[in-house]
């Protein structure tokens, strides 16, 4: 790549996103690996206390996606284009997960029900979206799609209906998120329920990602005064959600919201906008650093890929400790709770350590993944040239 494509790759690429979505990244991680035992550190443990991943890593997920959503794309371009890159690459990794699943649990390492059957593999990924568990925090990436597609079919109905105020139309989704978290409280046994909760609770957070895109992120400056007043108004909002509510964790999966209609998406936004203070701030310290942009690029980029893989980095790190006899490891918890979390030594901090795998483990899969696929590419066109000239001359 020449100087001047780099300098134009460098001013184009919006760093800023790329660390909010790093940091979605590592809020899930943190979470899945149980805090990886930084709860432990006191002052770390006052963050995660004041600012908890649990509080709104899935709706920071949706408002990325959001923000960089298109105004109005042609509906069967659109859907053809999130279905290739959403729904046909879960389903790959699903059928791998589904081996290993079947594999795994047939040796008895993993003691779970389940079964690898049409309806796990095929329908179940959109309701329950934890069959396999391996592949358990990918239920995301179905619900996504399905939440893009809505959005979208709302901006070409107010288009359609004339009306382009963005506000309107985050309001109206604000609603539905409303709707979706009432629907959660409701005792509707129907498995839709679980699908289309979690579709509306998605759609606040999406057209937010938009609306700040186009109405609000020119106001956001990263001048000194505005980073001082709105770390102060910040914290004052998250210390009275705090007082108020208690603990604000919701779980978005299985849309358990503690009966609250309101607060998760009152924590959702102030934590939505901690990350974007912070990348803010980031992406003009650190970038265009070239080991930082390199680094961030690399999780920020392979999002996807730490989401679907980063169990089975988790299970990985935890057999490894199996199979070398750590001293007080637990099998049957290890067999039985994919949450299991070993401590070397007794020592909670080292739970860190699956943070590394959930994060390392992916993006091995990625790089490798990446290769081969490339491989075949070129092998099977470099046959049908071959066999085209072969043709061409016989011709």
């Amino acid at each position: 790549m020449s100087l001047n494509k780099f300098l134009d790759s460098q001013h184009s690429y919006n760093y800023k996103m790329a660390y909010v979505r790093a940091f979605a990244v590592f809020a899930v991680l943190l979470a899945h690996a149980d805090l990886g035992g930084l709860y432990t550190v006191p002052v770390v443990d006052g963050v995660l206390w004041l600012f908890s991943p649990f509080s709104f890593m899935v709706a920071l997920f949706f408002f990325v996606s959001g923000y960089f959503s298109e105004a109005t794309p042609e509906m069967r371009v659109y859907v053809k284009k999130r279905f290739r890159r959403l729904v046909v690459p879960y389903y790959f990794w699903n059928l791998f997960y589904a081996v290993i699943f079947f594999a795994v649990t047939s040796v008895g390492y993993l003691q779970v029900s389940g079964v690898v059957d049409f309806s796990s593999f095929f329908v179940q990924p959109w309701i329950t979206g934890d069959q396999y568990v391996f592949n358990l925090a990918a239920w995301f990436v179905l619900t996504l799609f399905l939440v893009q597609l809505v959005y979208v079919a709302m901006r070409k109905a107010f288009a359609w209906g004339k009306c382009t105020n963005e506000y309107y139309l985050f309001a109206v989704c604000l609603a539905l998120g409303l709707l979706g978290t009432f629907i959660s409280t409701v005792n509707w046994q129907d498995p839709l329920r679980l699908v289309i909760s979690r579709m509306l609770f998605g759609l606040p957070f999406v057209a937010f990602g938009y609306l700040y895109k186009t109405k609000l992120e020119k106001h956001d400056t990263a001048t000194v005064t505005n980073i001082v007043v709105g770390a102060v108004l910040l914290l004052l909002a998250q210390y009275s959600l705090l007082s108020f509510y208690g603990n604000l964790d919701y779980d978005a999966l299985h849309v358990s919201f503690q009966g609250r209609f309101l607060q998760p998406f009152l924590s959702s936004f102030t934590g939505i906008w901690l990350c974007l203070q912070i990348s803010k701030l980031f992406s003009r310290v650190f970038t265009p650093k070239s080991w930082t942009s390199k680094g961030l690029k690399l999780v920020s980029d392979k999002s996807l890929d730490i989401m679907v893989h980063q169990f089975m980095g988790f299970w990985l790190l935890s057999a490894f400790f199996l199979f070398l006899g750590a001293g007080g490891f637990d099998f049957a918890a290890f067999a039985t709770d994919m949450y299991y979390r070993y401590s070397v030594g007794g020592v909670i901090v080292t739970e860190g350590l699956y943070i590394l795998a959930g994060l390392g483990f992916p993006l091995i899969v990625g790089f490798v993944f990446v290769r081969v696929r490339g491989g075949i590419a070129s092998f099977l066109k470099e046959k049908l040239t071959r066999h085209a000239d072969g043709l061409l001359k016989w011709i």
